[in-house]
């Protein structure tokens, strides 16, 4: 029983000593495989930063070029929304004179149809309702030509602000 039980001792030994000559290797293999991973990542961080530099380096010339090339554009570009300002100005201008002119005319319309409702009776407020009708839809398609004209110019120059503002940024 003791000859058993000082194999058995042994075989457990031995078992240990192989295990933790495993853990050992098994260590070395891992340290290696870091030490090959920690270079290969060096490397490609030194890669990405050249890479990065030139990036950086081409930019600053098509940046410097950009800006070379676009001074005069942007001062025609300052002139050109001058003038789609000043156009829609001149626009709002005649659109709100033509409002106030289409409102003058239909209260006049108003108290000339209310004279004649006056002297006509039914009949009268029929085509009343019917010409203050036709001169709403009048005023409503011009507001909505001049609202349209002036959207297009709004965009004009708010596409022309932005090119500005992109070539003197």
């Amino acid at each position: 029983a003791a000859l058993q039980r000082a194999s058995q001792l042994a075989e457990q030994a031995e078992l240990g000593s192989l295990r933790e000559k495993e853990s050992a290797e098994l260590a070395e293999v891992k340290e290696a495989a870091l030490e090959e991973l920690r270079g290969r990542v060096e490397e490609l961080e030194a890669e990405a930063a050249q890479t990065v530099r030139a990036h950086n380096k081409e930019m600053d010339k098509l940046r410097k070029t950009f800006l070379n090339e676009n001074k005069s554009a942007a001062q025609k570009g300052k002139k050109m929304v001058q003038m789609l300002q000043q156009e829609r100005d001149r626009l709002l201008q005649e659109s709100e004179e033509e409002a106030q002119r289409l409102e003058e005319e239909k209260e006049a319309l108003r108290a000339e149809m209310e004279r004649r409702l006056q002297e006509q009776g039914a009949e009268a407020e029929a085509r009343l309702e019917a010409a203050l009708s036709r001169l709403q839809d009048d005023r409503r398609q011009l507001s909505q030509t001049y609202e349209g004209r002036l959207a297009e110019l709004q965009a004009q120059v708010g596409g022309l602000e932005q090119q500005l503002e992109e070539a003197t940024s």
